[in-house]
């Protein structure tokens, strides 16, 4: 007798993971709502990752496909192709689910038919322990009619999203060659081409791990990457107010990596290259005239950070404060 379907198709793409990817599957395995596949894609690991998935492959819900590496987007895409259920979930190979959060986004699809995506809270956390949450009263995340929210950035984080299997083949799965921020790609383009519809729910039911080799620490190749996502979308947008709001965030973007670079560019300086400087000072007023702070306060914190023998990152870090308040 053929097995029943699953609701639920979890997806888990996985690199190079060998110290994290069995205590993700635990969390998966310790799932309340039990209806479900999870496939990992060993994405051209080169250590004992696959050893470690290994063990959990007695349980059938458990399945590993493996291809050679070519990037978390494209493992994604692997998974959708191989999976069944009505509905797909994403979890990376370092972070955590608690018990409920299978059982909840089916609970929050159940109470808003017309939502074609659903998420929970989630938390970040690292080896000096947990921090805040993404979302709260002072920042409440965005529900229903999302077109113009996810113009401007991200709103969600992917290992707390739940969509339809039809809606991500309909959209063609994520971008191959994006990283970093292929998963705003593909909100950006369903909000363009169907549009979403989400539903949410504060509670914290997942563990985002922060970890010094996690891609999210590599910030400046992040703003790269968004600027090109959202160069793609202008391309795309005919609504004139989406197309207003991310023509500020791309102009902002820009300003920021203009800025990042006179920093770093301050730090490196050789003898002949302060006009190297002076043109990523004359690019960032260019671009926004306003936030010339950026790169002015970014001249003064260097020598002075030079002069008390600061490093880059802490004088970066000094920066940003002092302009974001």
């Amino acid at each position: 007798m053929a097995s029943a379907r699953p609701r639920v198709s979890i997806v888990v793409p996985a690199y190079n993971m060998e110290g994290y990817v069995a205590e993700s599957l635990r969390s998966v395995a310790a799932q309340s709502y039990a209806s479900y596949e999870c496939i990992v894609v060993d994405d051209g690991s080169t250590d004992a990752t696959r050893g470690r998935v290994e063990p959990f492959l007695s349980d059938p819900r458990f399945k590993c496909v493996s291809h050679e590496n070519r990037g978390v987007a494209s493992a994604r895409n692997t998974g959708i192709k191989e999976s069944t259920g009505k509905f797909v979930a994403f979890l990376d190979a370092d972070d955590l689910w608690l018990p409920g959060m299978l059982e909840t986004r089916l609970r929050l699809f159940d109470e808003c038919p017309e939502a074609n995506l659903v998420f929970t809270n989630y938390v970040c956390f690292d080896e000096s322990g947990e921090k805040r949450p993404l979302y709260s009263r002072q920042r409440p995340p965005v529900h229903g009619d999302i077109r113009r929210a996810v113009c401007e950035k991200n709103p969600f984080c992917i290992v707390t999203v739940m969509m339809p299997r039809e809606l991500l083949v309909r959209l063609g799965g994520f971008t191959d060659g994006i990283r970093f921020v292929e998963e705003w790609d593909l909100y950006l383009r369903a909000a363009q081409q169907i549009g979403i519809y989400a539903n949410g729910t504060m509670e914290i039911l997942a563990k985002v791990r922060s970890r010094p080799g996690s891609l999210s620490k590599h910030r400046y190749s992040m703003y790269a990457a968004r600027v090109e996502v959202l160069k793609a979308a202008l391309a795309r947008e005919t609504d004139l107010d989406c197309r207003a709001i991310m023509e500020r965030r791309y102009r902002e973007d820009l300003c920021w990596m203009a800025c990042h670079n006179l920093v770093r560019q301050a730090r490196d300086s050789l003898p002949g290259s302060p006009n190297a400087a002076a043109c990523a000072l004359f690019r960032a007023w260019r671009l926004q005239p306003r936030r010339i702070r950026w790169a002015v306060m970014g001249l003064r914190l260097v020598v002075a950070g030079s002069r008390a023998g600061k490093t880059v990152n802490a004088v970066h870090s000094e920066l940003k404060k002092r302009c974001l308040g």
